[in-house]
């Protein structure tokens, strides 16, 4: 299955206004966890493909579930550097419309309306969210179709269908408009291992001492930490 991911990095911009310096060690340190977690999948799936530009990251390729899972190990190596990562996967692949070019002028113009939908999508929250567009996991959650809404998860939540503990992790966004991944329930990947309590209270610390626009970042981001946390131990006392 197909799909388009577009994230971006939240605070880069504020973080210029601090320090040039600052902002770029940021980005620099983005850059280099992206590519740490994101060289194998690449080369393991050689049909996709990793756009980083500024503070913005593009994926795209033929093989969702797995980016998906590569995405939740880049998530939590991100947050485990207090870098907050906000993006949106889609159904279908990013294509473009072969034009004519030079060497030193390329045109990307793009066949069908995935990026858009994912650039969309991925502005309608706040925070280090993953979200997931509707069509894509109405596809993911196609064996188990009463995992579509919370009430359906919570009255039947153990199914033996093949990547079970992944569809798990699939949930209505609060506002029931949407899909997210809760990327924060606990992962083996070694880059992800972190004192989860320590970092929602550094996360709770920093929304205190920041404004609006700032902390609604972090509040969300703990709101998703303990939504995942939520579901995490109702597997645990219902699995």
């Amino acid at each position: 299955m197909s799909f388009t991911f577009y994230g971006d990095l939240l605070g880069i911009s504020s973080n210029y206004n601090l320090d040039a310096n600052l902002a770029y060690s940021k980005l620099d340190a983005f850059y280099n966890i992206a590519f740490s977690e994101l060289k194998n999948f690449c080369q393991g799936y050689p049909d996709s493909k990793v756009f980083m530009f500024s503070d913005s990251i593009l994926f795209y390729g033929e093989n969702s579930v797995a980016a998906i899972k590569q995405l939740q190990n880049l998530y939590l190596a991100l947050l485990s550097k207090n870098l907050l990562l906000r993006g949106a996967i889609v159904k279908d692949k990013l294509d473009f419309e072969p034009r004519f070019e030079l060497e030193n002028f390329q045109k990307r113009l793009p066949i069908n309306d995935t990026l858009a939908k994912a650039v969309g999508l991925e502005s309608l929250y706040k925070g280090a969210r993953f979200i997931i567009e509707t069509a894509l996991a109405k596809e993911l959650l196609s064996d188990v179709p009463n995992w579509m809404t919370q009430e359906g998860f919570i009255s039947s939540p153990n199914s033996a269908v093949i990547n079970s503990e992944f569809l798990k992790r699939i949930t209505p966004t609060p506002d029931n408009r949407n899909y997210e991944y809760l990327y924060f329930w606990s992962s083996s990947h070694p880059d992800c291992q972190f004192d989860h309590v320590k970092k929602l209270k550094e996360f709770y610390e920093i929304s205190r001492m920041s404004d609006y626009r700032i902390s609604i970042h972090y509040k969300e981001t703990i709101e998703l930490m303990k939504r995942s946390d939520y579901r995490k131990k109702f597997m645990e006392n219902n699995g």
